[in-house]
């Protein structure tokens, strides 16, 4: 029973978006056209809208040119993401990595009980229940039984969080 009454409000949910989405590519390709009438939608009707094309070929450091994009990806690939060379680090990267390399965090932190996880688990979950009841109900679908159902969402987070 539960399951027929999620399934037809789904389908209502869905339903609903589908004609809000028609509906604002129509406004969008209205306001468009009145801008530019030989825009985007122009283009996307007749097949004029491509996308652009990517840079196959690049100057080495040599002056020769990349002959493929498999070159030009290598020669990104080594250009941008090159070895870490130790010799080749400045005092401030090298000082960097000394600190980084000797940090040491010993500091004791007070353990979380599995009540205070599963508390705070239950609650995050009854939070964002809420906010999804909220957010179905402001998209003009609205639940069986909701002002009982907030009701009660409302109550089990008072409790959960004391």
């Amino acid at each position: 029973m539960l399951l027929d009454i999620y399934r037809r409000k789904k389908e209502k949910y869905e339903s609903a978006l589908r004609l809000d989405k028609r509906e604002s590519w129509e406004r969008y390709v209205q306001e468009e056209l009145i801008n530019n009438a030989w825009g985007i939608p122009f283009q996307i009707v007749t097949g004029k809208a491509r996308p652009r094309a990517v840079i196959s070929t690049l100057k080495t450091k040599g002056g020769d040119m990349t002959s493929c994009w498999e070159e030009s990806a290598r020669l990104l690939f080594e250009t941008l993401l090159p070895d870490d060379n130790v010799e080749d680090d400045e005092e401030n990267e090298t000082a960097r990595m000394n600190m980084l390399r000797n940090y040491d965090n010993k500091t004791e932190t007070d353990l979380i009980k599995l009540e205070e996880i599963i508390r705070l688990s239950l609650a995050g979950f009854l939070i964002i229940t809420r906010t999804l009841v909220v957010e179905v109900n402001r998209a003009g679908i609205l639940l069986e039984a909701d002002s009982s159902l907030m009701g009660c969402l409302i109550s089990w987070e008072c409790v959960v969080l004391g």
